[in-house]
């Protein structure tokens, strides 16, 4: 989605247009830029847990079985965090 997004602002960017124009461009490829840094920064914590809960040698272990369901709820609210992020970037 960004890379197209990228793409257009690339062709719009060649166009002959005002400076106003290039400005709202530049700020738009700043936002697209935060979006996705703040994406993979979000997300990604709740996907490595995701997959690190199902390696079976470490589920045997209890008190390994709770660090991963602790890491999993922090994981979760940073998750939740990427929605809330996303409302303040685009306002």
């Amino acid at each position: 989605m960004s890379r197209i997004i990228r793409i257009n602002i690339d062709k719009i960017a060649n166009r002959r247009l005002a400076i106003f124009r290039r400005e709202l461009d530049k700020q738009l490829r700043k936002i697209v830029f935060i979006q996705n840094i703040v994406s993979l920064l979000t997300i990604s914590p709740c996907v490595i847990i995701y997959f690190v809960s199902f390696i079976p040698i470490l589920t045997r272990n209890s008190i390994i079985v709770s660090q991963l369901q602790f890491a999993s709820s922090i994981s979760s609210a940073i998750y939740y965090l990427y929605f809330s992020v996303s409302i303040f970037v685009f306002k």
